[in-house]
């Protein structure tokens, strides 16, 4: 997601070890001039799983092609799937196999918390955040939430109440995540909104809490989300919203708790007192994203005029214009589709 070019003068030096997404990475054995894998020693799929997800098997495949035969391959996945023992196959000569139990356990300093959202009171959940936010957990937040749509109002929503936010989610361009980020390590904000982009690999020192706006699909998913904090022998705590739907995942959480999971109760003046302030709010809301919606336009159509400017003046560099890209998102979902229904096919 970073800048072609300074990218392409890195690749150009020659550096030790090179940390890439696999677009971008044939992106520019595509595109750069003498940038190639034949050299290299090591190659390490990290979260191999989690890219075929994403639909980045040929693309991880033709990575594996292009990189030299005599190397060390590591891959490490959560999970062994038939996709990722397919991927081993073509990746891995005579591999040797390092098996770790799989860890369910949240960290023992952690203290688990749920508030029940009741039925048709699903509204209620930006009441009862920014009450938890506004009222009792004030600093060194990360709130979670399901989709970058949520973390957006809810960014603008908690920024209108007068906290210091930022937010984190798959939008944004990746100096912009760089820099929230930095700014919450640096204490500049005091609560992160985030989706599940943050809620794996990221070791942000110091959360003492974190809010689930939803409860994620998986248990996996909430482990990952609530060790942002209580981390390396500190304390810390989480609090979920949990509706109707989601107390299966409770139960869960509950019967894999080492320590007993409490109930918090708002009281429902609190809650009705916040849900008033959020409807007075709402003109505001939708004039903030009717603004940026109409920044993101006018910065779109300046790009577009830029472009077309440069072609008509002769100055557009063929890298530029003529960039070739080897599988789009959509071409890469219809290609596990199609595989799909070949395989069914035949069985």
């Amino acid at each position: 997601g970073l800048d072609l070019k300074s990218q392409e003068v890195a690749l150009r030096a020659g550096p030790d070890v090179l940390i890439a997404t696999p677009g971008r990475l044939i992106d520019h054995l595509h595109n750069t001039p003498s940038f190639e894998l034949n050299h290299i020693e090591i190659l390490i799929l990290d979260e191999a799983d989690r890219m075929l997800d994403e639909y980045f098997e040929e693309q991880m495949k033709e990575i594996i092609r292009l990189c030299s035969y005599n190397r060390q391959t590591m891959l490490f996945s959560a999970t062994m799937s038939e996709e990722v023992k397919d991927l081993a196959a073509v990746s891995l000569k005579q591999p040797i196999r390092i098996f770790v139990n799989s860890n369910t356990d949240v960290a023992p300093f952690l203290r688990q918390e749920f508030v029940r959202i009741r039925p048709h009171r699903e509204g209620d959940r930006e009441a009862v955040v920014a009450a938890l936010l506004t009222r009792t957990f004030q600093d060194h937040v990360m709130l979670f939430t399901q989709t970058r749509k949520q973390a957006h109002r809810l960014h603008i929503l908690l920024g209108l109440l007068g906290l210091k936010v930022g937010e984190l989610h798959g939008e944004l361009s990746q100096n912009q995540r760089l820099e929230n980020l930095r700014r919450f390590k640096d204490e500049q904000i005091d609560i992160l909104v985030a989706t599940d982009v943050a809620a794996r690999g990221l070791d942000i020192d110091g959360v003492k809490t974190v809010i689930n706006f939803t409860m994620p699909s998986t248990i996996k998913h909430y482990v990952h989300r609530v060790g942002r904090t209580a981390r390396a022998g500190r304390s810390g705590r989480s609090v979920s919203l949990v509706g109707e739907s989601e107390r299966k995942m409770l139960k869960e959480v509950v019967k894999s708790a080492k320590n007993s999971v409490k109930a918090r109760v708002l009281p429902t003046e609190v809650i009705l007192k916040f849900r008033d302030l959020i409807a007075k709010l709402e003109k505001d809301i939708e004039a903030v994203i009717k603004m940026e919606r109409e920044e993101r336009e006018m910065a779109a159509s300046e790009a577009k005029l830029s472009v077309a400017q440069k072609r008509l003046e002769g100055s557009a560099s063929s890298s530029d214009s003529q960039r070739v890209w080897f599988q789009t998102q959509q071409e890469r979902k219809q290609s596990r589709s199609e595989f799909s229904h070949t395989l069914s096919s035949c069985l």
